[in-house]
């Protein structure tokens, strides 16, 4: 395993990533920048290292950047690339059949837990999320989610001010999550960790 700062990329040794390194650049991702769409090709893949991003960058940081040519080549050419994409596309598969299920059937406050909890592995305790993009991404109204934060500000787990969030008790805030939470990190300890058998 390597020391890069992107998850996917750490997980591939020195030698993978000594091959990949020189078509990779370190590229500022910006909140709203939208890095593909619909029925087009995309000409980079990126992978994250503080920035949380889906197809729009949802909270900004920085990324390694390539061409969309010169990554399918790797791939062709790097077996332990390959399959180390192939087990991220399974645990994304297996990531939205959770949030679809959590969905249907956990509180609002459980699923705004089990989100922050998320976006702080990924990008740290302060959080520069409006409650409108939160609602979004939770599949709620935003009202909702208003209610849910006050809650969740009075119970000394997070400090909000307009558009933006500060974990303040991670532990707490673990207890209150619903346990998709853990059944997301399994999934890609699973996905991503798991020995290959030979």
């Amino acid at each position: 395993m390597s020391q890069h700062p992107n998850a996917v990329l750490a997980l591939m040794s020195n030698d993978v990533l000594a091959r990949m390194q020189p078509h990779l650049d370190v590229v500022p991702l910006e909140s709203g920048a939208v890095l593909g769409e619909p029925f087009r090709r995309i000409p980079h893949a990126y992978f994250p290292h503080s920035a949380m991003n889906r197809v729009t960058v949802q909270i900004r940081g920085e990324a390694s950047g390539i061409s969309l040519a010169q990554f399918a080549a790797l791939m062709l050419e790097i077996s332990e690339l390959r399959k180390g994409v192939i087990r991220f596309e399974q645990y994304l598969f297996a990531q939205a059949q959770q949030t679809g299920a959590c969905n249907a059937h956990h509180t609002v406050s459980q699923k705004l837990c089990k989100w922050l909890l998320r976006m702080h592995d990924l990008t740290g305790p302060v959080l520069p999320l409006t409650q409108e993009f939160i609602a979004y991404m939770i599949g709620v109204r935003r009202t909702s989610v208003s209610d849910a934060a006050k809650t969740l500000q009075a119970d000394g787990l997070i400090d909000y001010h307009r558009g933006t969030i500060r974990v303040l008790n991670k532990t707490k805030m673990e207890s209150q999550a619903c346990e998709c939470a853990d059944d997301l990190r399994n999934q890609y300890r699973d996905a991503m960790l798991a020995e290959e058998v030979a």
